[in-house]
């Protein structure tokens, strides 16, 4: 998000005042900037399984206020919605952003159980992972909260939910972006491995942000992207396309036609 910053002294309760914010005593060499400021938030809407559609499935309004609630280290309150001025909507493609999820989860559990163990790093792994989706599928025919055309799209996909997930996510940027009347950019993952791309890139993020480029030739690095879409056969593919077209709002299926 392109946001305003708060002049905030740290005697202030983070409780009082939200984020982000421009803590003084640790900036102290460095004038508030004049422009708008970038902060990144992953929103909400997602949760690693296995977990319940009750668990991911937002509202348009629960969506756009967790937007707002960037991470301090500690509780507290949202960005003022008045501070917000802009949108920078990052897309990855949908495969190897469900197969990075995988890669969290192995993360996360490979200090707290064997199950990692099971859960290669490779795409055996990942389809093993995915098995734990039929639980998962067994919570979403029994919720109210899926249309059943859209269960129905599910069942030939795998990491159904995690799918469901990603498409409704970005269904919610695209609502939030058209509600507030927020000026936007996308920006695709997946262009950042080209370095000419990537200037680009950096040129017109700079000029949506009204900030100039001040240096051409130090543009910071770029881990290569990892693509997965390996990881999926012709027909699976297949079954996530349908489940994009079914779920997907027209806007959000015209910015993830690329991918298909």
């Amino acid at each position: 998000m392109g946001t305003t910053m708060s002049d905030n002294d740290p005697a202030n309760s983070f409780m009082d005042i939200g984020s982000p914010l421009w803590m003084k005593a640790y900036f102290k060499e460095t004038a508030l900037p004049e422009h708008l400021v970038l902060t990144e938030s992953q929103c909400s809407g997602f949760c690693l399984p296995p977990c319940i559609p009750e668990e991911y499935i937002e509202t348009d309004a629960s969506f756009e206020e967790s937007c707002r609630d960037v991470d301090t280290g500690t509780v507290g309150l949202p960005t003022p919605k008045s501070e917000v001025k802009k949108i920078v909507h990052l897309i990855r493609d949908p495969f190897s952003n469900v197969v990075s999820r995988f890669h969290e989860y192995r993360e996360q559990t490979k200090y707290k159980s064997r199950k990692s163990n099971f859960h290669g790093d490779d795409r055996t792994g990942f389809h093993n992972w995915c098995k734990m989706d039929e639980q998962t599928m067994k919570d979403v025919e029994a919720s109210p909260l899926i249309a059943n055309q859209v269960k129905l799209l599910m069942k030939d996909v795998p990491c159904a939910s995690e799918f469901f997930k990603y498409i409704a996510w970005h269904n919610h940027v695209v609502e939030m972006i058209w509600n507030e009347d927020y000026e936007s950019m996308e920006i695709y993952y997946e262009e950042y491995d080209s370095e000419v791309l990537r200037k680009a890139l950096v040129k017109q993020l700079a000029a949506f942000m009204n900030y100039a480029v001040v240096d051409n030739d130090t543009f910071p690095s770029f881990i290569s992207v990892n693509s997965y879409t390996g990881y999926f056969t012709k027909e699976e593919k297949k079954s996530v396309e349908k489940l994009v077209k079914g779920l997907a709002l027209t806007r959000t299926a015209r910015l993830l036609d690329r991918y298909f």
